[in-house]
């Protein structure tokens, strides 16, 4: 979800492809926004997973919200969707685990920590508000 083809590789696209991964590209949401997009995609893993583990590449984060990553981009998801993503996740009684990965403390000014950090913490208080 989210992916950028001018940091993804092709060749790797297809090959999730061809394993069965449906990939959605930064651009597809459209109107509805990221984190509904999200969310529609998580219900569509629902067909055929009872427990899902979710691994979130801040790289996937615009520079501007989160400059300490591996990889950063001018474009990407904001801050915002970045942290309604962690919500969904943790409203989702079928996400168990919310992996968040590629932060790079050395470059960062502190930006992506925090994302990382507001992020776990969102997950934790959607797992409290589930019904």
């Amino acid at each position: 979800f989210g992916v950028q083809a001018h940091v993804n590789s092709d060749a790797h696209r297809k090959y999730l492809e061809q394993h069965g991964a449906t990939v959605v590209p930064l651009e597809a949401p459209g109107p509805q926004g990221q984190v509904a997009a999200f969310r529609m995609a998580l219900q569509g893993v629902s067909k055929w997973a009872q427990v899902i583990g979710v691994s979130f590449d801040i790289d996937a984060v615009r520079m501007a919200d989160a400059c300490g990553v591996s990889a950063p981009s001018p474009v990407g998801l904001s801050a915002e969707d970045a942290v309604g993503i962690a919500r969904a996740c943790g409203q989702d009684s079928r996400v168990r685990t919310l992996g968040i990965y590629e932060a790079a403390p050395p470059l960062d000014d502190g930006t992506a920590v925090r994302l990382a950090a507001l992020m776990c913490q969102t997950y934790a208080m959607g797992i409290a508000s589930r019904g």
